[in-house]
């Protein structure tokens, strides 16, 4: 048992040394360009970086890529927080058919978040979204029509 636990200890001990061959600085660190870093990319994005690239995305037509920029304004990620770009966004996804863009929609107006307060746009984009199965929209409607609005 001992000799297994010494093995061990000898094993994790020496995991931390350079594999032969490999450079060094004076203070035995890995040389410059040897980091995980410099094997596999700069690492991850920037939340400036990844909203640039949705932002390109969505331009470009690409509905998930919309849902995501707006969620990216809605949230300030990335990017200032504006309400009334995710509106913008989250429209150009709902008029594709994106049925969460469409219940977000009926969220924001609802709410007057980015746009004007509407309950009846509220209604007609979340009828849209509970049409093709949107659990969050169906349960809005309900909650509309319990208020009798």
């Amino acid at each position: 048992m001992r000799i297994v636990f010494l093995m061990m200890v000898l094993t994790i001990a020496g995991c931390g040394e350079s594999a032969p061959g490999s450079k060094t600085d004076d203070e035995g660190h890995p040389a410059q360009g040897t980091s995980l870093n410099s094997q596999f990319g700069s690492g991850p994005q920037s939340p400036e970086a990844k909203f640039a690239e949705m932002k390109r995305k969505a331009e470009s037509g690409n509905a998930k890529a919309q849902l995501g920029l707006a969620r990216m304004y809605f949230n300030g990620d990335g990017t200032a927080k504006d309400d009334a770009k995710a509106a913008e966004w989250n429209r150009k996804a709902a008029e594709q058919g994106n049925d969460f863009s469409q219940y977000k929609l009926g969220e924001m107006y609802d709410k007057g978040e980015g746009v004007s307060r509407d309950a009846a746009k509220a209604a007609e984009w979340w009828q849209k979204a509970a049409a093709q199965g949107n659990q969050s929209a169906q349960d809005s409607l309900k909650q509309l029509a319990a208020s009798g609005k």
